[in-house]
C-alpha cells in the first residue's frame, strides 16, 4: 500500500481515483487519510483518492458485494445531490453505507484523499452511463426536431419553386404557341408580291382635276361621298399583313396602315414618303402618294372608330393628302391667282375635299409658307405587281 501511495504522488493527471477490491486494503487509510469534502464541491483543483473494499483487519469475499455496490454507485445511484454528476466522494459515501448493509456489518469500505497539501483539493468526477446515454438521446432529439423543422421548410420551398417552374414553363408555352398562332395567322393572310389582277385597277399618274372630274370618277368606280355620291358602295378586299400594310386585292394596293403620326404640309408629305423608302418601310421602297382615285376607294359609308374607313387601318390619320392637285373652278376657290390647291380625302367628314396654300414668290415668303400652308396627314401606298 506504500508503494500505491508513491505510484500516487508520481502520477502527472490532475484528477486520480484508485478503487481497491482486495483484502486488507484499508490499511492505506492508516498512511493517509483526510476527512471527505462535501459532495457538492466541484473539483478544480488536483487530487489523489482512494476507495477500498473494507477496513485494515477486513477480509472481502470473491463475490464481492463491493463490486456490485459500485457498479450500481457508478450508473448513477451515488448521484446524492442529483446533478447527473458522480464524484468519488459521493461514490465513496455510497458505497460505504450500501456495503455495510449488504454485508451485515462484516465489510466497512473505506474512502478518502492522500495526505498532501497539494493534492486533497480537488474531487474525481464521473459522469453515469444513463446520463451520457439521456444527454446524447436529448441532444439527438433536439436534432431531430431541427433537422424535421429544417426538412420541412426545405420541402415546402422545393414545392414553391416546382410550381414557380411549372408556371414559368406553361408561360413559355403559352408563348411559343402564341408566336406559332402568329407565324400562322401571318402566313394565311401574306399577300405575295405577285398577285392575279385587280378588279380594279386605279390611276396611280398624279393629274390636275376639276370638281367635274371628282364627281365623274365618283360615278365611275361607284365610290362612296357623302355630299356628291352618298349611295357610291365601293366594295373593297382588305387583309391585314401583319406588317403594317394592308392589301386591296380589289385594287392591287398595298397600304400604309397607320400613316404619319401627325399632319403635315404638303411639301412635308413628300419629305414623309421619302423617309418611308430610305427605311424601306415593310420591306419596301417603292411607296408613294396616292392618288385621289386611290384614296377615295378607302372611304366608307359606314363610320368605323368615328371614320369612314376600315376598321383594319387606324383612326388617327382623319384627314389624308392626295397626290392630285386642285385646279380653278372649285366650289371653294374660284380664282386662285398665285394659290396652289390639292385634293384630300376627310375620312372624318366621309367627303373629298380642296386645299389651297399661297405659292412663296419670295425668299421671305419660303420662311412664312408654313403658317400659311393647311396640314393633313399622310397613308403611302403601293402598287403590287400583277401576274
Amino acid at each position: 500500500m506504500k508503494d500505491m501511495e508513491m505510484l500516487a504522488l508520481r502520477v502527472k493527471s490532475k484528477h486520480m481515483l484508485m478503487l481497491f477490491d482486495s483484502c486488507f486494503s484499508g490499511s492505506l487509510f492508516a498512511l493517509a487519510r483526510t476527512a471527505p469534502t462535501d459532495i457538492t464541491e466541484k473539483s478544480v483543483y488536483p487530487v489523489r483518492q482512494f476507495i477500498t473494499a473494507g477496513g485494515a483487519d477486513e477480509t472481502v469475499p470473491d463475490r464481492s458485494i463491493f463490486k456490485i455496490c459500485l457498479l450500481r454507485g457508478l450508473d448513477g445511484e451515488a448521484d446524492f445531490n442529483g446533478d447527473n454528476y458522480v464524484t468519488a466522494s459521493e461514490l465513496g459515501m455510497y458505497l460505504q453505507t450500501k456495503v455495510v448493509n449488504y454485508s451485515n456489518g462484516a465489510q466497512h469500505p473505506q474512502y478518502g484523499k492522500i495526505n498532501n497539501p497539494h493534492l486533497d483539493r480537488g474531487d474525481f468526477i464521473l459522469v453515469p452511463h444513463d446520463t451520457e446515454l439521456t444527454s446524447l438521446t436529448d441532444s439527438l432529439t433536439e436534432a431531430t426536431a431541427l433537422l424535421s423543422g429544417e426538412l420541412e421548410r426545405l420541402r415546402q420551398e422545393r414545392e414553391r419553386l416546382a410550381e414557380e417552374l411549372r408556371i414559368l414553363e406553361e408561360q413559355q408555352r403559352l408563348r411559343a404557341e402564341s408566336q406559332r398562332l402568329a407565324e400562322e395567322q401571318r402566313k394565311l393572310a401574306y399577300i405575295p408580291e405577285s398577285v392575279t389582277s385587280p378588279r380594279v385597277s386605279l390611276r396611280k399618274e398624279p393629274e390636275k382635276l376639276k370638281e367635274s372630274n371628282l364627281k365623274n370618277m365618283l360615278e365611275h368606280y361607284d365610290f362612296f361621298d357623302r355630299f356628291w355620291r352618298s349611295h357610291g358602295n365601293f366594295e373593297s378586299n382588305l387583309i391585314d399583313n401583319g406588317d403594317g400594310t394592308v392589301t386591296d386585292k380589289a385594287t392591287g394596293l398595298m397600304w400604309q396602315k397607320s400613316g404619319s403620326k401627325r399632319s403635315r404640309t404638303r411639301r412635308g408629305a413628300d419629305y414623309y414618303i421619302g423617309g418611308l423608302n430610305k427605311d424601306a418601310f415593310a420591306g419596301y421602297s417603292d411607296w408613294r402618294l396616292p392618288t385621289i382615285e386611290e384614296l377615295a376607294s378607302l372611304l366608307k359609308k359606314n363610320k368605323t372608330n368615328g371614320l369612314h374607313i376600315d376598321g383594319v387601318f387606324d383612326d388617327k390619320q382623319e384627314r389624308c393628302w392626295s397626290a392630285d392637285e386642285a385646279l380653278e373652278g372649285g366650289s371653294v376657290i374660284s380664282s386662285p391667282e398665285d394659290l396652289s390647291g390639292g385634293w384630300v380625302v376627310s375620312f372624318s367628314d366621309g367627303r373629298i375635299q380642296q386645299a389651297w396654300w399661297q405659292s412663296p414668290s419670295t425668299d421671305q415668303d419660303y420662311a412664312f409658307m408654313y403658317e400659311r400652308t393647311p396640314s393633313n396627314y399622310v397613308r403611302a401606298v403601293r402598287n403590287l405587281k400583277q401576274e
